[in-house]
Order: structure tokens, then sequence, then C-alpha cells
């Protein structure tokens, strides 16, 4: 199925868009795991391969999966696929804080752009915390920007519906992401129908919830290693998912 993307790559390109979260292995940041488990550099190279060859042209990234190795793996790809990456998230394997400041925002164009070999075609805030005041957004400058060629289009990733709702309405955002999957569709009475008559684009993260909506959480509790960032999660939201999954 092919979507018209209001603004983000100026054509049609498939609906479907490939998340590489996973492809960075298993790696550390701010004093935890925050990969998805063990992956081989090969296995993430086959699987960027059998996407681009099934017909995907969209592929959302980060700075951050993988350490940027993630980024480098993506640089492979030919000239008609489209990426999504993000920045924000700054710190060392054991510490970690948000800087969306547009110093920062230069940095990681710029170290984004030379291990992508490209521009990325959309770059996200990296979920901003819950009180970000998007007025700010008028600092970075983003128009300047993209006369600079550092950036082609901006939007934000959101960890709410609320925040989403809010990021949408400024002037600097061509394009916010949010979850979306048989647990959370929230986006659907909330957001799809503001976001088409602004004429801007909403991408969907998350449809597996993570990796809780298969068949290996009906019948038992399926543990994840300590390397995987899923092991992290709280007994009480662990037990929401795998309860909602069954349910």
């Amino acid at each position: 199925m092919l979507k018209s993307f209001f603004n983000t790559f100026g054509r049609e390109v498939p609906a479907l868009i490939f998340g590489t979260w996973q492809l960075g292995g298993a790696y550390r940041f701010g004093g935890k795991p925050d990969g998805l488990g063990g992956m081989t550099r090969s296995t993430a190279q086959a699987l960027l391969e059998r996407a681009y060859g099934s017909g995907i042209r969209v592929f959302d990234t980060a700075d951050i999966y993988g350490l940027g190795t993630v980024e480098s793996l993506l640089s492979r790809l030919p000239g008609d696929a489209f990426v999504v990456t993000k920045f924000g998230n700054r710190g060392t394997l054991e510490t970690r804080c948000k800087d969306f400041s547009r110093a920062y925002l230069v940095k990681c164009l710029q170290r984004s752009s030379e291990r992508l070999s490209r521009v990325p075609d959309l770059v996200l805030m990296h979920n901003p915390p819950l009180d970000f005041d998007f007025a700010q957004l008028a600092a970075l400058e983003i128009d300047r920007l993209r006369v600079d060629g550092l950036v082609k289009g901006f939007g934000v990733s959101c960890t709410t519906i609320s925040q989403a709702s809010v990021a949408l309405e400024n002037d600097s955002v061509q394009a916010i992401e949010v979850n979306f999957n048989l647990l959370d569709r929230h986006a659907e009475s909330a957001l799809f129908p503001r976001a088409d008559k602004l004429k801007k684009d909403v991408l969907l993260r998350a449809p597996f919830c993570s990796g809780f909506l298969t068949d290996r959480f009906l019948e038992r509790d399926y543990g994840f290693d300590q390397d995987d960032r899923r092991s992290t999660l709280s007994t009480e939201d662990r037990d929401w998912r795998i309860g909602a999954v069954r349910k």
C-alpha cells in the first residue's frame, strides 16, 4: 500500500516503515542495557537488504541505536531509500541526559550525516520530557538549518498522545511519531484527524508493543536476557502488557 506523506518525503512511498532499534544489538548507555539483545552485524545487514528487497523504502533509526552503528549500516541503502533518525540522548555508558539545544542538534546532524553518508530525510526529537516547552523550538532555527543543508524534515517522537497533540501544532514540526498497536490505538481518534487537517505526517512506532504482541506470551512468561532493555521493565508494567496481550 502506498501512502502520500504530506511534507516528509515529497512523494508516495510504501506505507510500511522498517524500525531498526533491534539492529543495534546489545549495548549499554546511561548505566543500563539500551538495546534489544544480541544481533550480529551480518544478520542486521541481511535484514535491511530483505526489507529493501521487499519494497520498504522508509527506515526509522536513531543516533543512539547501537551507539551509532545502525546509522552506519543504513549508509549502504540505495539512494531511493528514506532515512528517519533521532537526536537528544547525550551521555556515556554510565551517564545519560536529554539535550535538545541547537548546539547539540547541529553536532548530532553532522555526525548522523557522516555515518549515514547522506543528510537524513527526517530528524526527530527523541522522547523529549513530558514537561518540554515546544516554544523552545524557535531557538533551533530549523529553517536556517534547512538552508545550510543540515536537515530536510523535522519532527518529534513522542511518549504520550497529549504531548504529540501539542507538538503537532508547532510550526517547526512537520511530523510526529507515536506508539500505535492493538493495545494502544488512542492516536486513531486523538491525532489522526487533526494531523490530516494540518497536513502533517504521523509515523507509528511499536506496532508489536516492543515484542509483547507475539504468541510466545500466550501460555508462559517469556523472559528477556539481561542485555535486553526490556528486562528492566517494572513488574507492574510487564504484567500489564502480558495480561493485555492474553486478553
